[in-house]
């Protein structure tokens, strides 16, 4: 998709690091972790890690446990 942008496009990706379901990928090896890698520094990208739930408690009892 992101190669497909029109001028003006704008992109929000949104993702749980940590959460995956696959044993052969982690925060450091997913998809997501590949494009900040590749887009961090450069001007037209930004990051925003949210580092505390705002979820219910049975939300974040899912995101810690899977």
């Amino acid at each position: 998709m992101l190669t497909r942008a029109g001028e003006g496009a704008r992109f929000i990706c949104l993702a749980g690091m940590s959460q995956t379901d696959t044993p052969y990928i982690d925060r450091e090896s997913s998809g997501m972790a590949h494009m900040v890698s590749a887009f961090r520094g450069q001007r037209l990208f930004g990051m925003v890690e949210m580092r505390k739930s705002e979820r219910s408690d049975l939300g974040a009892m899912a995101g810690r446990l899977l």
